[in-house]
């Protein structure tokens, strides 16, 4: 039964790192593409870093 338990647990630590990490992918598309459109260096640091704390907040909260 333990054994279950923690495959369970395991597995569902392993999806909520995969889901991070897809988040993750798709913040750093979504700089590049801004990146293109947009010539202030800060401005993209400041998307980015603010897209990055929204996954963690939501990662923390799940």
């Amino acid at each position: 039964m333990f054994n279950l338990i923690k495959f369970m647990t395991t597995s569902l630590s392993v999806v909520k790192y995969s889901l991070i990490t897809i988040e993750l992918s798709c913040v750093i598309e979504l700089s590049f593409e801004i990146r293109g459109k947009d010539t202030k260096i800060k401005n993209r640091q400041e998307i980015k870093i603010l897209s990055i704390e929204k996954i963690v907040n939501n990662y923390l909260t799940a």
